[in-house]
């Protein structure tokens, strides 16, 4: 898995990138339910909105 994420301290702007092996398993489905199963196999289920400005859920 990668990350990049854009940082600034109001004079510079920077790109941060991190790199991880995948750890958990998110499973988001289009009836507006979501699974998390994390890596002790544990699985918490819940709910999901789309995000309003663009791509992605909150």
């Amino acid at each position: 898995m990668m990350a990049v994420n854009t940082r600034s301290d109001g004079t510079s702007a920077w790109n941060e990138v991190a790199y991880a092996s995948a750890s958990d398993a998110l499973r988001i489905r289009a009836d507006g339910t979501d699974e998390w199963k994390d890596l002790s196999g544990r699985v918490t289920k819940g709910r999901w909105t789309a995000a309003p400005d663009g791509p992605g859920s909150s």
